[in-house]
């Protein structure tokens, strides 16, 4: 590839395609024609970006826009002065002495901003892309990065792990934040965090968490693409980065599932195994679903052992049911929750690996006998990290670490000298032995499923062991739920995608089908689709109605393959039911995945119908078969309608409208 001059690159900032245009000489303040588009740009600053056609203004606002800002020592400093060195853009700031070598090149999908170079005498600790303000006023793709209207599209892409989309802050979202919107219009933004040396964070999952430095994660290689196109031309776009710039581009039979039917395909979850195997994949068969799901093949998480009542004889046993499957035309996948450690795992139970995540660090105020139930800690110790919260069910363990042991508390003093009391020692099958003072006391970060936590070090290894079953046994499906658990390492968001990336990079099935709990920038890429909704509360069709259908809207905006999360089959489920969940899913242009057994459909008194009625909806929703006038009707969530087949012709009747009884299912 040819690297554009400093004209062509600047004006591709905003516009992302790589237009004819005239050459002009480099200099501090510059207005470029390029194509349809006019940009003024001055000293590292955006001024104006006009689509001359119309004479449309697409950037919000009369203030000058920073190509990146850094932050040091607590300050931010956007560019001053800009000049050319070669084909890099170096970059000065006001009130620091640092320079930013930002590599730029040209592509016909997109331009590449890179961070090559830094010269500075202090660490620059945040460096940001943006925020590009937008007078974009439609819709926004949160974690893909894209704001568009009817006509046109402006995204940004982070090209690497280290580059994060959007803001970095400690609270849970279900969705990136790469765009936004904002008052007037859209925004994108991505940002990069030095990474090299110990820091203390806080999230939503624990305070004062211990984030281990991790070498070579600073600025230095931070990298986007920006990129614009007509809003129609939108995904061939994306397609067409992924695979300049060496991102993940899964597919299915040659196409990319980000656009294939299959992307959205139903699945049946079932406790399987090699005795129920054959039974399991009968009735699939029968509804015409293509993948058999575990959800709880695992006996711990962290090594992910098989369970010993189902698996007596390990992995030969569940490769023995891949082999059966696949002779079937059918495939298996199974259910994990990423890097939350179960105590019976060896991670945690015996002698626990030095890596699990610890918070508040402090040290022991005196010794420490091998059977006190009284801990005193220093003076120093930050007490709201060893808060309790009220018992429930959702109670994480309450557990410090001291050497190699584990130790449970009951309580914590309210003031001076800081004291845990009502201690189990010798925890989680480790041995209570005696400690001296000063030893490091840190406070296991923990979780309301009563799981601990790997550091970061200790989550790759994790995400390794995962994809090594994957690997082993064959399987193509798997749910990446609870990976905001990852946010216990200290580094947010990053360690959520970090922990994918390296199941990616370990396993051998790059076109693996998954989802997961939370939504990301760099894991939209690897991304298949979305099935947010449990059935554990309501009946059958009100479990979470509300936010199932408020997820499909916002994940299509988001430009990714949808379904309608999971369902309940028991022994009074009906055909009705089943007509009207999968209308809805007609309609919705979305999948749905059931928790089904066999001994279910053998005591249902309409089983073998409901399998058949599962089998035709799918099959006509994955074949294109509805109109767009039939789909409106059918994803209202009121209406119920069947579907008949005749003569191998099929036919849509309108059967009832019916009424949530339970207002407060959601």
């Amino acid at each position: 590839m040819i690297k554009a001059t400093a004209p062509i690159l600047l004006g591709l900032l905003l516009c992302g395609l790589l237009f004819s245009c005239s050459i002009f000489t480099p200099r501090a303040s510059q207005t470029l024609t390029i194509s349809d588009f006019r940009i003024q740009i001055e000293n590292g600053h955006v001024l104006s970006l006009q689509d001359r056609k119309s004479n449309r203004e697409l950037l919000l606002g009369q203030e000058a826009v920073p190509l990146l800002t850094i932050e040091v020592g607590g300050q931010n400093h956007a560019p001053s002065s800009m000049e050319w060195v070669g084909d890099d853009l170096l970059l000065s700031f006001d009130g620091s002495d640092a320079k930013v070598t930002v590599a730029v090149e040209a592509m016909p999908s997109h331009c590449s901003f890179e961070v090559v170079a830094v010269r500075s005498e202090d660490t620059i600790d945040f460096l940001t892309w943006g925020p590009y303000p937008l007078n974009i006023n439609g819709e926004v793709g949160g974690s893909l990065g894209v704001a568009y209207d009817d006509e046109y599209a402006v995204g940004i892409m982070g090209l690497n792990l280290k580059t994060c989309g959007g803001l970095e802050h400690g609270k849970r979202d279900r969705v990136g934040n790469a765009a936004r919107h904002m008052e007037g219009g859209s925004a994108l933004q991505a940002y990069t965090r030095d990474r090299t040396k110990p820091r203390v964070s806080s999230n939503v999952l624990h305070n004062n968490i211990q984030a281990m430095p991790l070498a070579g994660e600073d600025v230095v290689g931070s990298k986007i693409a920006l990129y614009g196109t007509p809003t129609s031309s939108l995904m061939d776009v994306v397609a067409r980065i992924e695979k300049v710039e060496g991102l993940p581009h899964p597919e299915h039979d040659g196409e990319w599932l980000k656009l294939s039917p299959y992307a959205t395909s139903s699945k049946f979850i079932m406790n399987f195994n090699p005795s129920n195997i054959d039974d399991c994949l009968t009735i699939a068969e029968q509804a015409g679903i293509t993948c058999v799901y575990h959800p709880g093949i695992f006996e711990t998480w962290g090594h992910f052992p098989l369970r010993k009542d189902q698996y007596p004889n390990g992995m030969p046993g569940l490769i023995t049911c891949v082999e059966k499957a696949k002779a079937r035309g059918l495939n298996l996948g199974a259910h994990a929750l990423s890097n939350f450690l179960t105590p019976t795992d060896a991670f945690v139970h015996g002698t626990p690996h030095p890596n699990l995540q610890l918070a508040g660090l402090t040290t022991l105020a005196q010794d420490l006998d091998a059977s006190s139930t009284d801990i005193h800690l220093a003076d120093d110790a930050p007490m709201e990290s060893y808060q309790r919260g009220k018992d429930g069910q959702w109670m994480p363990h309450y557990a410090i670490r001291i050497g190699d042991e584990i130790i449970k508390y009951g309580a914590r003093s309210e003031q001076r000298p800081w004291v845990l009391s009502g201690c189990e020692r010798g925890a989680f099958g480790t041995s209570a032995v005696a400690h001296s003072s000063g030893a490091q006391v840190g406070k296991m970060v923990s979780h309301g499923y009563k799981v601990f936590f790997a550091d970061m070090q200790l989550q790759d290894e994790v995400a390794t062991n995962l994809a090594r079953v994957f690997n082993q046994s064959g399987m193509e499906r798997i749910s990446f739920d609870g990976i905001e658990g990852c946010m216990a390492t200290g580094h947010g968001r990053y360690a959520c995608e970090r922990f994918i990336k390296v199941f990616y990079d370990a396993a051998d099935n790059k076109n693996i089908i998954n989802n997961s709990s939370d939504l990301m920038h760099q894991y939209w890429h690897y991304a298949t689709n979305e099935s947010w909704g449990e059935p554990w509360t309501g009946n059958f069709r009100e479990s979470h109605l509300e936010h199932r259908l408020q997820s499909q809207e916002l994940l299509k905006k988001d430009k990714l393959p949808t379904k309608l999360g999971q369902f309940l089959m028991r022994t009074n489920t009906t055909v009705e039911d089943i007509d009207w969940i999968m209308g809805l899913c007609a309609g919705l242009d979305s999948g749905v995945d059931f928790y089904i057994e066999p001994a279910t459909v053998a005591d249902n008194p309409q089983g073998a119908e409901i399998l058949e009625t599962i089998r035709r909806w799918e099959s006509a929703r994955l074949n294109g078969y509805f109109t767009e006038e039939q789909k409106q009707q059918l994803r209202d969530p009121k209406n119920v309608f069947e579907m008949t087949e005749s003569d191998g012709k099929l036919e849509l009747t309108f059967v009832s409208r019916w009424e949530p009884s339970d207002k407060n299912a959601d």
